[in-house]
């Protein structure tokens, strides 16, 4: 019968969400790992993703902004930037994964607060009545992973303490960030020409919006911006694009939004191995210091692709580098009468004592 029928569905789904719940598949990512060199991967879907760790180890992250709005293939938003680092997880130990959305656009010829912020932090955009064909763009989001859930903009007490020597915050619980890009919207027979020259996301800091009336918006530091984790939103009235996301947002500006600024000086991410923690981003500026490494790059891909900006929505990846085995770790180290100066590595097993 059509309602025993129905009530046998609804059971069915029932008891689909208490299994998924229950056996941990409640996780949007993509792959599984079960050895090293296997990769997860978390594609946008405007929620807060879940990462435990199945072994004790070296875990490398990778993470990409998403890209402000874009009125066309001319008048391109600010692409999203690149960061990424090693962190070492215990086994059954979780991480948040948050990627940021792509900024959307569209005409705006009344003064209002259009939205269209990307997911995660990217500025909304805003119209006016000005009878010019005015198109607007929202922010693009950042690109979080941490040991807390929440939005990035959440998380300002979890930033940590800043020191002039790290030129950024030390945070324990924030691991990266990956920068968001500004929106960038045209007003027809008006402003801007040369939009080419978006506002992306960083980086140690972020791009500056550069409109051709010199009104583009300003972008993100490790300091400073429209907010941390918060791309500027435009208000109710006035021409506006929204800045991108992260961990300082970019500014609003007028036909180009500046872009947020990455993040990389966590005090749990490291380099190993081959893998150094560093941020890449387009146009912007590079600094060689190891906590606000950033390399310039002009190569972009819509595809999520290591030391590359990125069109379109974020994205994440992480990566198993190495196993450790628990067990033959040295958990202290002491030495009398000697001259021993060296940090304690529970993953060194050798030490020089003179």
């Amino acid at each position: 019968k059509p309602n025993n029928l129905l009530y046998i569905f609804s059971e069915l789904i029932f008891a689909l969400i208490l299994f998924c719940v229950f056996v941990d598949y409640s996780y949007a990512y993509t792959g599984t790992i079960t050895n090293e060199g296997d990769v997860v991967e978390f594609p946008y879907t405007s929620t807060i993703e879940s990462f435990k760790a199945p072994y004790e180890g070296y875990y490398l992250l990778e993470t990409w902004g998403a890209q402000g709005g874009s009125v066309s293939n001319t008048y391109v938003g600010g692409y999203g930037g690149y960061s990424t680092g090693v962190v070492y997880l215990k086994a059954n130990q979780i991480v948040y994964v948050v990627v940021g959305g792509q900024g959307s656009t569209g005409m705006a010829n009344v003064s209002q607060n259009y939205g269209g912020g990307g997911y995660n932090g990217g500025g909304s955009r805003a119209g006016y009545t000005c009878g010019c064909n005015y198109q607007s763009s929202g922010g693009g989001g950042a690109t979080h992973i941490a040991t807390v859930s929440g939005l990035l903009s959440s998380l300002s007490s979890y930033k940590g303490t800043y020191t002039s020597e790290r030129g950024t915050y030390d945070s324990s619980n924030i691991l990266l960030v990956a920068g968001g890009g500004g929106g960038n919207g045209y007003v027809v027979g008006g402003w801007n020409y040369n939009s080419t020259r978006n506002g992306a996301g960083g980086g140690c800091e972020g791009v500056r919006g550069q409109a051709d009336n010199s009104r583009g918006g300003g972008y993100g530091t490790q300091t400073t911006g429209s907010g941390f984790g918060q791309g500027g939103n435009c208000g109710g009235s006035g021409v506006c694009d929204g800045g991108g996301g992260g961990f300082f947002g970019g500014y609003t500006g007028y036909d180009n939004a500046g872009g947020g600024s990455g993040f990389i000086g966590s005090q749990n991410l490291i380099s190993y191995g081959s893998y150094t923690k560093s941020m890449y981003c387009y146009g912007c500026t590079s600094y060689s210091q190891e906590h606000i490494r950033t390399v310039n790059t002009s190569s972009v891909n819509s595809t999520a692709t290591s030391y590359q900006a990125k069109s379109g929505n974020g994205y994440a990846k992480i990566k198993l580098v190495k196993i450790m085995d628990t067990e033959s770790r040295l958990e202290s180290l002491s030495v009398a009468n000697y001259n021993f100066n060296k940090s304690f590595n529970p993953d060194t097993y050798e030490y020089d004592i003179t």
